[in-house]
């Protein structure tokens, strides 16, 4: 007696990764592409804020420092909107005031240069 087929009808955790650097959507995209959930990519937090309108995002990863919008503030809209998603925050300067206020409200912080094995 083995374990039952799978049904088809299990839903992937989706996960939203966004960085304005092109180089590390690329290298993140390669690295994730064989794990066990959907992955989407983008550059532009306002991608972001549509797919949470439209999608079931179970975890967003973006990093703090991009043009027009600091990660802090995006995860703030998400989570206004979608307060089910965990969300972390990829930064090189991890002792912000704005950073150390979003850690204390359950906001995961991704240490740069990131690790890609611990972040699978």
């Amino acid at each position: 007696m083995g374990m039952p087929e799978p049904s088809g009808l299990e839903k992937k955790h989706l996960v939203v990764y966004v960085d304005d650097d092109l180089k590390v959507l690329a290298l993140v995209k390669a690295l994730l592409a064989e794990e066990p959930y959907e992955l989407l990519t983008t550059e532009g937090p306002g991608q972001v804020l549509q797919w949470v309108q439209e999608k079931d995002i179970s975890l967003l990863i973006s990093d703090q420092v991009m043009p027009g919008k600091l990660g802090t503030d995006l995860l703030e809209q998400v989570r206004a909107c979608s307060p089910a998603t965990l969300c972390a925050i990829v930064t090189a300067y991890p002792e912000g005031a704005k950073l150390l206020r979003a850690r204390d409200q359950g906001i995961f912080l991704i240490p740069k240069p990131l690790d890609f094995e611990s972040l699978k």
